[in-house]
């Protein structure tokens, strides 16, 4: 079993919430986005 993070950063809101808008459709259409359990957390409290 692995376990990863991904962190994206931007300067204001909107431009993170405009590239997720974009990545995202992109990501689910993968084939391996069936294969993994995996979640999105906008705006962390905690970081592990």
């Amino acid at each position: 079993m692995h376990r990863a993070q991904l962190l994206l950063s931007a300067p204001n809101r909107r431009e993170l919430h405009a590239a997720l808008d974009a990545a995202l459709p992109a990501v689910y259409a993968l084939p391996e986005a069936r294969k993994v359990r995996w979640s999105l957390d906008v705006d962390p409290m905690d970081l592990y």
